[in-house]
């Protein structure tokens, strides 16, 4: 299933991205570049259901979005 049908982000991509961290919803945002003034707009509630979903909490620093 998509996060994003506008710019073709599967939510299994933001699970990875996300996966049991505090993330604040518009670095995933900005990570998947899904501020598209074009874009539909229905990203930001689909990305903060998937982050606690994967057991995150949607709030986070960009540090955490580093790979480790």
């Amino acid at each position: 299933m998509y996060a994003c049908i506008c710019k073709g982000v599967r939510q299994s991509e933001v699970r990875r991205l996300v996966a049991g961290r505090r993330i604040d919803p518009d670095l995933v945002i900005d990570v998947f570049n899904l501020d598209d003034p074009v874009n539909c707009g229905r990203c930001p509630r689909e990305i903060e259901a998937i982050i606690r979903a994967a057991g995150g909490v949607p709030w986070a620093s960009r540090e955490l979005l580093q790979p480790a």
